[in-house]
């Protein structure tokens, strides 16, 4: 059975107090340049979103990733947004001045009241 939508709304208020930082949000989008070739740039899609980023719980692959022959440790949370709050894979979020990439949405732990993605530290 469904919650109604006054507990819904009950249970988004109190989700919003845990939500302790703001993000930016950004979509890479493909214009023409001036001498018409190919560029990619970013476009704001969501400004000062309230947000909470947490540490990966379990990881299920490795936490070294190779970068041109070097390893280095990956650098991933979980960042947990309201769920009316757009997420896609080809989007970063920058939250206090850290910019992040967001490399996958977990569709299990999203529901009326938050929605949860995985960023990674872009290094």
């Amino acid at each position: 059975m469904p919650a109604s939508s006054q507990v819904v709304a009950m249970m988004q208020r109190v989700a919003a107090g845990f939500f302790t930082d703001t993000c930016l949000l950004e979509r890479e989008v493909s214009t023409t340049g001036e001498y018409g070739e190919p560029v990619h740039a970013w476009e704001v899609t969501a400004s000062d979103v309230p947000c909470r980023i947490i540490m990966v719980g379990q990881r299920y692959g490795g936490g070294v990733a190779e970068a041109g022959a070097a390893e280095t440790m990956k650098r991933e949370y979980r960042l947990v947004v309201a769920a009316t709050v757009s997420l896609a894979v080809d989007m970063r979020v920058t939250v206090g001045g850290v910019t992040y990439d967001i490399t996958r949405i977990e569709t299990q732990l999203t529901d009326e009241v938050f929605q949860q993605c995985v960023i990674q530290g872009r290094d």
